[in-house]
């Protein structure tokens, strides 16, 4: 089986972010650069060698733990000189007056090495280059298993259901849980709310939007079921990869207010999940909207290298391959695309 991320360098990301024209602020910009480490682990990593919190230090989107990343981060303050640590290294860039937003990059360019791969996995690889090609290089835009990891969405339907102890109880057993959420609990033994309120919300929100992003890949799939093509199993059901070109529009990432769409209703139905849930009014900073996402993504740039004999796997072949993606986007879906077995 082909192995993607054997080692860190495997998987080289680097962040497509806007040109910034530094004219002062209170806001610092640094340049991240990180490897085998988290987004969120390095910002907590930042956060205590400059005595902030992480609700201090923004970034426009996760990036890989095991990967070689490099992406744009902004300090609430004036910090000017570079900062060091582990596999961690941010480079100032200047002063701007505000921090940097979620979603404010336009994109990532990825360099990643394939493994371990055999004869019929090269001739496959080979074929799915081709058909690329065909497809226009649109693929389907799902989110992929870095999204869900192993209880992110059943924390995610007991945060919508309010379900706040089993909430707690999950954390806990997946060793999620600060010191500090700890030690609130022990002298609070019941006030699950309150212990909450203490994960920054950007946190939480990765369990009320892998909910939806589960909910988006079930609907692509019903919308790309008629194609034909390849089914990859993953861990909430599977990835569909058509065999003609599909239509580009837009679904439904379900929340509330979302619009008059059968579909929609019929799947929430089906998990038992209605509008309602979507609104939190106990922490109502984890109220989730609905939205729109691009069935399919535009693979830019695709190069693939020649297969060379692969010095970690002894007897088989890697390859490099090298395109960028618009922001939101998932490296390993193309990959998974590629080494497809279509009929």
């Amino acid at each position: 089986m082909v192995k993607l991320k054997q080692i860190p360098e495997d998987f080289v990301v680097e962040e497509i972010f806007r040109e910034l024209f530094f004219r002062g602020g209170n806001y610092s910009y640094f340049w991240m650069n990180k490897k085998n480490i988290s987004t969120h682990d390095a910002i907590e990593i930042i956060a205590r060698k400059l005595g902030l919190t992480a609700r201090d230090i923004g970034f426009a989107g996760s990036k890989d733990k095991k990967a070689v990343t490099s992406q744009m981060i902004s300090i609430r303050g004036k910090f000017s000189k570079d900062i060091s640590g582990k596999n961690l290294e941010c480079k100032f860039k200047g002063f701007l007056d505000e921090p940097i937003s979620l979603g404010e990059h336009e994109g990532n360019c990825f360099k990643i090495t394939l493994r371990d791969i055999a004869p019929f996995e090269a001739d496959i690889i080979s074929k799915n280059e081709e058909r690329l090609r065909y497809l226009d290089n649109m693929l389907p835009n799902y989110f992929d298993e870095q999204r869900f990891s192993s209880s992110n969405v059943d924390i995610g339907i007991f945060l919508m259901k309010k379900n706040y102890d089993e909430v707690v109880r999950l954390l806990e057993a997946n060793s999620n849980m600060s010191e500090e959420l700890k030690k609130y609990l022990l002298n609070h033994p019941h006030d699950f709310v309150g212990a909450l309120r203490l994960i920054p919300r950007r946190m939480l929100m990765l369990y009320v939007h892998s909910v939806q992003s589960h909910f988006f890949n079930e609907l692509a799939t019903a919308t790309l079921e008629d194609l034909r093509g390849a089914s990859v199993p993953y861990s909430r059901g599977n990835f569909l990869f058509p065999a003609e070109q599909a239509e580009q529009k837009e679904i439904t990432v379900p929340g509330f207010s979302v619009e008059d769409d059968s579909s929609v209703k019929e799947l929430l139905s089906r998990h038992g999940i209605s509008e309602e849930d979507f609104i939190n009014r106990s922490l109502p900073q984890l109220s989730a909207e609905s939205s729109k996402r691009k069935l399919l993504m535009k693979v830019m740039d695709f190069t693939i290298s020649k297969f060379e004999d692969d010095e970690l796997n002894f007897g088989k072949k890697k390859a490099l391959i090298s395109f960028c993606l618009p922001k939101g986007s998932y490296a390993t879906i193309v990959c998974k695309f590629l080494t497809a077995p279509y009929d």
